[in-house]
């Protein structure tokens, strides 16, 4: 039993993905077999379609459930599911576009094996800054280019993030996704293609 509660400490510790574990920010909801835990300060309104991700931890390894963004009129926003076969830690990822209604969105946590277990709590996404020249419609004619500094995202901001490459490493059945300008497996695991 104490070995069993060692190694899964030691899972936790390892697959908890590193920016979310050293933020002051980070947010966790569990239920009773299943803990989320994800960054408030990534979670921005979408602009397009913009990847989230969260990370979880499963106390029993037949957990099977639906992690999903819903509004309040129970739309729902995205989603994605944790199978009994997945690791007891890892990352899952979830694709939001944008125009729909944000109002009192909720992360609901739908646990169906090995019991079920329904819960939610309220997620907010931030709104994003604009820049002056996108804030509204223009009254008159344009004099000449803005001077003052834009607050919105910059043309290198936007090639750092198309710079960011994604890759899956596997080690037996323990699959883990690494992000980063030049990402590389752990120790003991192999790219999969």
């Amino acid at each position: 039993m104490l070995k069993k509660l060692l190694l899964t400490s030691i899972a936790i510790l390892i697959s908890i993905p590193a920016g979310l574990s050293q933020q002051a920010n980070a947010a966790e909801f569990e239920n009773l077999s299943l803990t989320i835990i994800w960054d408030e300060e990534t979670f921005y309104q979408p602009s397009g379609c913009t990847s989230y991700t969260f990370g979880y931890l499963k106390t029993d390894i037949r957990t099977i459930a639906m992690i999903r963004i819903e509004n309040q009129y129970g739309d729902i926003l995205g989603a994605d599911a944790i199978y009994s076969g997945a690791p007891i830690a890892g990352r899952k990822s979830m694709i939001i576009c944008d125009g729909k209604d944000f109002t009192n969105t909720k992360l609901v946590l739908d646990v169906r094996s090995p019991q079920n277990d329904v819960k939610s709590t309220p997620i907010v996404f931030k709104a994003r800054e604009t820049s002056p020249a996108t804030t509204g419609p223009t009254t008159g004619p344009t004099t000449g280019p803005t001077t003052g500094p834009t607050t919105g995202p910059t043309v290198n901001s936007l090639e750092v993030k198309s710079q960011v490459k994604n890759i899956v490493c596997k080690k037996n059945k323990s699959t883990l996704r690494v992000s980063g300008k030049n990402p590389k497996c752990p120790s003991g695991y192999k790219v999969t293609k």
